[in-house]
């Protein structure tokens, strides 16, 4: 395939926007990802969780906004199929 008289190189994955994209054209890749950068994020929640008392809903609140929007980006493309890696962070399972 040739774009402008350049050759196109097929690669197996690609990041853009952030999102991984497969050759394959599925995201388990991408969720994986998401799932591990999420999991950073979650980290120093457990040492502030240790330290302060807070409510479970200030708790439920900090993750919604903190911690939930890296591990569902361009959730909207993923189609319906399991996300294993997405939902283990949701139940704490890492």
């Amino acid at each position: 395939m040739f774009y402008n008289n350049n050759r196109l190189t097929v690669v197996q994955k690609f990041t853009y926007l952030g999102v991984t994209l497969s050759s394959n054209g599925l995201f388990y890749q991408a969720q994986k990802a998401l799932a591990n950068q999420s999991l950073k994020s979650l980290f120093p929640f457990n040492s502030i969780f240790d330290t302060v008392a807070l409510e479970t809903t200030d708790k439920i609140k900090l993750f919604d906004s903190l911690v939930a929007p890296i591990l569902n980006y361009s959730s909207e493309v993923w189609g319906f199929h399991d996300a294993n890696d997405v939902e283990n962070i949701h139940l704490n399972k890492f």
